[in-house]
């Protein structure tokens, strides 16, 4: 029979074991730097991209509140030539019902009469006739 194997460590060279520890520490901590890096660069893009958003914001508002300026003082200017001839048509009118019944008081009268009746009739409907077509151009103007 013969005897069995006695088992013996391999002998190894503490140059080599010491060279292959340092190969393995040197690939985790290049591990370690590449990962490091990727979180770097991925909280750099998000800075990046925080920033960038807060300005398209910045344009967006700024496109949207001179859109609303642009319309407001288009209206004001249409309204102020519409109130002007209205006021002259207005006054025309009443000299001329005032020339018809005899004086011109009555025909003043007469046109202040039916300005108070329209003023009337706008204050019943203000919110069917003025609050909510204007709030829906607003919110429109504000959604596109």
């Amino acid at each position: 029979m013969s005897e069995p194997l006695a088992y013996t460590s391999p002998v190894v060279d503490p140059d080599i074991q010491c060279k292959t520890q340092q190969h393995h520490n040197s690939r985790w901590a290049m591990s370690s730097h590449n990962e490091l890096n990727g979180v770097e660069t991925l909280f750099q893009q998000i800075g990046e991209y925080a920033e960038t958003r807060a300005e398209l914001l910045k344009l967006v508002a700024v496109n949207k509140a001179s859109e609303f300026v642009s319309s407001t003082a288009v209206q004001i200017a249409v309204y102020l030539i519409a109130s002007r001839v209205v006021l002259l048509l207005s006054i025309a009118a009443a000299l001329l019902l005032g020339e018809w019944l005899g004086g011109y008081s009555y025909g003043f009268f007469i046109v202040a009469l039916a300005f108070t009746l329209a003023g009337m009739l706008v204050y019943l409907r203000r919110n069917q006739w003025v609050k909510d077509p204007v709030a829906r151009l607003l919110i429109a103007k504000v959604l596109e």
